[in-house]
């Protein structure tokens, strides 16, 4: 048992003996490594920071190799003396750190001199002695050795920046390690770049590509021009931010250089800078360097002017025509406008205010833009609080880059709008008064109360008079302060009181107009201008019928009524459905605008049943001849369709020029397939052919009706001609920005004569109905009443049988013009019941 006891104590006593040697060697071993270590270290934070990418790829190297011999010159002269600590060593330490006196780990250790004396009782003892006395031995920590090779102890630094770089570098240890062990010449790292200038959209000029899906070419590169405001573009595949294959760009101008952030975006560096000034834009990607001059052309300050005094027209709109001229285009154009202080006022109407005459109102114009040229315009400012009053009236443009300019100021009397009911009259009238003189709104809250005044007596219908009682309680309750309210609201208030159902039926059509120049405006798919067609064409009509139900009659100054039927308002919305699918927007817009102004002259006649009487009795006294307008018309419409394809095609033309260029551009012709020079020049002349072809016709045309407009029309195709000319001698010598920008001259011209023809359109259906009364009067012969059928056709007297065509019914393009002419007849107001059963029974035939 005791022998038992004693081997655990012997064994737990070489365990500490061991333990003992073990710190002794790391104590020794830990001093050894550090200098080694620290090479390690540096490696490590290097390589964890991406510093390697700031040397060049044989410093790398050097660094490298460099880094490799110090650690094994470290390893090789700290080790070679390292040996395991002897066991004396061992129970030293022991016996240093457990305090034990007279060395009594190593008392044990002895041995008697011989054998016999082992069982001394002196002998056995002293053992005693030592082994109570080592009882106390232990062993403590181990002993800063470090400290001697690190007195400073920069090592716990390192180990702190060692931590802080593998947070940084966490998720990308691979990429980064491979990096620092494999230095590569910057030149072996393959990218491509992609590096180009996008104009301003407002100049409509095409990118300038300067590099194309390739890599990065080296030296200096031609010379571009580019407009100010351009923007530059890069996009680097391959490459890097830092390191062997880093890329740099810089731009450098007269106020210094700076270098564009380039960030990464998925596998691409991108980055962008503006040009406002002339500049060297360099590039540099894996060691090729790249430079290219910039020359930035200045966007020059706009002009405009006056080309005629502003007037108002029959209609009761403001024309304007203005001259203008800039590089790139006026934009958008307002008519800035303030009240004439010196103007006449009657005396029973406040004065202008100072407040008032010093305000300016901005009304956005629409179609006062473009590059150079005269551009007209019409205003509706019938609803304005100043209408009736004398303004001074400006306009002002601006480019796209915002750059402004004025006309000078003239004096024009703004158009009203006429009311019939005395009410509505006094309601604007206060509403005038109000704008030029808020502080008036005491009187009107006083004039307001007189109108009101006994409603049993002087108010036919109670709803006028809860209106402008209601208006009445607006002024009174808003005391002054809410005077724009009031003048905004007393115009609804007013058409109100004039008629309701008609004010209705004006506004859906207003909208329904407006939504479709917006959509022509912005080039609206073919789909979306049906449906809005159709939208103006039900609106047109509603407002059609509100307007025979209101009793009203809208004649011209000169005393001339401009009578429309429903079919010719359709076939008007037909033709901007035929011009907007051939691409002929402006033309489109242009006739819509017609539509508008026609519709405003529109006048729907009273009295029918007599006006008809009367016409049947004078039939025979009236003397006509037929104008052929209707020839006129078709030809138009036969202009109009040949002039969509030719717009058409030069547009086509004009995009196969631009991706040539692109193709011209592109290193190695890797811009895509595109026509050659050739082949476009060959296309332009078989254009400028058909423009001819076009010309001559209407040629012929103008001799034959001696219609002076067509050689307006004519000059513009004669410009377009030219410009094509100038296209196919650009395109023969290889020069294909030039041939662009004489093809969109070109396009320019024919979308004006496009205009042209569909002003014409609009003259002959405006003619169309004149001449179909001359031919019915003319045909009276010899002073000889002629009586005719509802369809125009004489009876009653014997005809020659060569007057009088029968049609085929076989014939689809005749039988749809009998039932348009049943149509139109069988919708003339006045007809009799008999007419009217004669003309449906014909209908039904067909």
């Amino acid at each position: 048992m005791i022998k038992s006891r004693l081997s655990r104590q012997e064994r737990a006593a070489e365990a500490r003996i061991y333990r003992a040697q073990l710190v002794l060697f790391l104590e020794k071993l830990w001093p050894a490594l550090l200098p080694a270590l620290g090479a390690v270290a540096a490696f490590l934070l290097l390589t964890l920071f991406q510093l390697w990418q700031f040397l060049p790829w044989i410093a790398h190297y050097a660094v490298l190799a460099a880094l490799a011999g110090a650690g094994a010159f470290f390893l090789i002269r700290d080790l070679k003396d390292l040996d395991w600590p002897r066991r004396a060593e061992a129970l030293d330490r022991l016996e240093k750190d457990g305090k034990v006196p007279h060395a009594a780990l190593r008392a044990r250790e002895d041995r008697p001199f011989s054998q016999a004396d082992s069982d001394s009782p002196l002998w056995r003892a002293h053992l005693s002695r030592m082994d109570q006395l080592s009882g106390t031995a232990k062993l403590d920590k181990a002993h800063a050795t470090a400290d001697r090779i690190d007195p400073w102890n920069l090592r716990y630094g390192v180990l702190l920046l060692l931590v802080l770089a593998t947070f940084i570098a966490w998720g990308d240890f691979g990429a980064r390690f491979w990096n620092a062990v494999s230095p590569r010449p910057a030149g072996s790292i393959p990218a491509t770049v992609d590096l180009w200038i996008d104009p301003p959209a407002y100049t409509g000029r095409a990118p300038v590509i300067l590099v194309q899906s390739d890599a990065n070419p080296e030296g200096s590169q031609p010379g571009i021009a580019v407009p100010e405001g351009s923007v530059l573009h890069a996009r680097i595949n391959g490459a890097d931010r830092r390191g062997p294959g880093r890329a740099r760009l810089v731009v450098e101008t007269n106020d210094g250089r700076f270098s564009p952030d380039l960030s990464r975006s998925e596998t691409a560096l991108t980055g962008e800078a503006s040009l406002g000034e002339n500049a060297a834009i360099t590039l540099s990607v894996n060691g090729r360097r790249a430079s290219w001059p910039v020359v930035v052309a200045p966007d020059q300050r706009p002009r405009i002017n006056f080309a005629e005094d502003p007037v108002a027209t029959d209609e009761g709109r403001v024309r304007l025509v203005v001259e203008l001229d800039d590089d790139y285009g006026i934009t958008e154009s307002f008519a800035v406008m303030s009240l004439d202080p010196d103007q006449d006022r009657p005396l029973d109407t406040p004065a202008i205010s100072a407040n008032r005459a010093a305000d300016e109102e901005i009304v956005p114009v629409s179609g006062l833009t473009g590059a150079y040229g005269v551009r007209s315009a019409e205003l509706t400012l019938t609803d304005h609080p100043w209408a009736g009053l004398d303004v001074n009236l400006r306009i002002l443009g601006k480019d796209g880059a915002g750059q402004e300019a004025t006309t000078e100021t003239v004096s024009v009397t703004l158009p009203e709008r006429d009311f019939y009911n005395p009410l509505a009259r006094a309601i604007i009238h206060e509403r005038r008064n109000l704008a030029v003189a808020p502080d008036s709104w005491t009187r009107t809250s006083r004039s307001l109360d007189a109108l009101t005044f006994a409603p049993d007596r002087f108010f036919d219908r109670p709803t006028e008079y809860l209106l402008l009682r209601a208006a009445y309680w607006g002024v009174i309750n808003g005391r002054g302060e809410n005077v724009s309210d009031l003048i905004d609201e007393f115009w609804p208030l007013a058409l109100q009181l004039e008629d309701q159902a008609l004010e209705l039926a004006r506004r859906a059509l207003a909208a329904a107009q407006q939504a479709l120049r917006e959509a022509l405006e912005r080039g609206a798919s073919q789909s979306e201008i049906q449906r809005l067609v159709e939208n103006l064409r039900s609106a047109m009509q509603n407002y059609i019928q509100a307007l025979a139900e209101s009793g009203q009659s809208m004649a011209n100054r000169e005393g001339e009524a401009q009578e429309l039927e429903a079919r010719d308002l359709d076939d008007i919305l037909d033709s901007i459905n035929e011009l907007s699918d051939s691409g002929a927007n402006n033309a489109a817009r242009q006739l819509l605008s017609e539509l508008e102004q026609m519709l405003q002259n529109l006048q729907i006649t009273q009295g029918g049943g007599s006006q008809s009487g009367g016409q049947q009795q004078s039939g025979g006294q009236q003397q006509g001849e037929g104008s052929g307008e209707g020839g006129q018309q078709g030809a138009g419409g036969e202009a109009a369709q040949r002039t969509g394809d030719l717009i058409g095609r030069q547009r086509d033309l004009a995009d196969d020029t631009f991706d040539a260029q692109r193709q011209q551009l592109a290193p190695d012709g890797s811009g895509g397939t595109a026509p050659s020079a050739a082949e476009l020049q060959q296309q332009q002349q078989q254009l400028g052919n058909a423009v001819d072809d076009l010309l001559e016709d209407l040629d012929n045309a103008t001799a034959e009706s001696g219609n002076a407009d067509g050689e307006d029309v004519a000059r513009s195709f004669r410009e377009a001609r030219e410009r094509m000319a100038d296209a196919a001698e650009a395109l023969e010598n290889g020069n294909l920005g030039a041939a662009g920008a004489f093809q969109q001259e070109a396009l320019d011209a024919l979308r004006e004569g496009a205009d042209g023809i569909s002003d014409q359109i609009m003259q002959a259906q405006q003619g169309d109905e004149e001449g179909s009364e001359g031919e019915r009067a003319g045909n009276g012969r010899n002073g000889t009443q002629a009586q005719v059928d509802p369809l125009g056709r004489p009876y009653g007297a014997p005809a020659p049988s060569s007057d009088i065509g029968i049609p085929d019914l076989s014939d689809p393009e005749r039988a749809r013009e009998l039932i348009l002419e049943l149509r139109r007849k069988l919708s003339e107001p006045g007809r009799t019941e008999e007419e009217i059963d004669y003309l449906e029974r014909l209908l039904e035939r067909f």
